[in-house]
């Protein structure tokens, strides 16, 4: 019998961070690593983002509200923290890629809190809990059409 299929660990392009201030934490990251210019967006009533790129890798800011989702809200940075790794993002390149995802999750019997599509089915992502394995969340995006150019206004630095 083959070994069941794997989370693919390539198309690494994004650190998620949680944070409590969204304006307090993009000044600090701006002070002590340069990222003085973001991308900031309230994609849902229930959080704010923001998004910069360091070289090749995206950083996402991400301030849920007091009722906002347990994914974010269960993994918060502590007392006088400032951001908390959430995530690792990935990109998936096609329509097979993302049903070996998809078999991935199954076979293995992952939990996927958070699984949709959206922007007219062009954007596909999971968040899959690999807390246990790598003590954050691993999410996979596939983006095609209308969301092919989804970050292509966040700043680089």
């Amino acid at each position: 019998m083959p070994p069941a299929p794997h989370l693919p660990l390539t198309g690494f392009y994004q650190f998620g961070y949680t944070t409590a201030n969204l304006e307090h934490a993009q000044e600090e990251l701006g002070r002590r690593y340069g990222l003085t210019r973001w991308r900031v967006r309230q994609p849902n009533p229930s959080m704010r983002t923001a998004h910069a790129y360091a070289g090749d890798s995206q950083l996402e800011l991400i301030e849920p509200s007091a009722d906002g989702e347990a994914l974010y809200l269960d993994h918060m940075p502590g007392p006088g923290g400032i951001v908390r790794l959430h995530h690792l993002g990935y990109r998936i390149d096609d329509a097979a890629g993302w049903r070996q995802l998809e078999e991935a999750i199954a076979a293995r019997g992952l939990a996927t809190p958070k699984m949709g599509v959206a922007m007219g089915g062009d954007l596909h992502y999971a968040y899959i809990d690999t807390r246990a394995e790598l003590g954050i969340w691993t999410e996979y995006v596939w983006r095609r059409g209308s969301a092919a150019n989804l970050y292509d206004d966040v700043p680089r630095h």
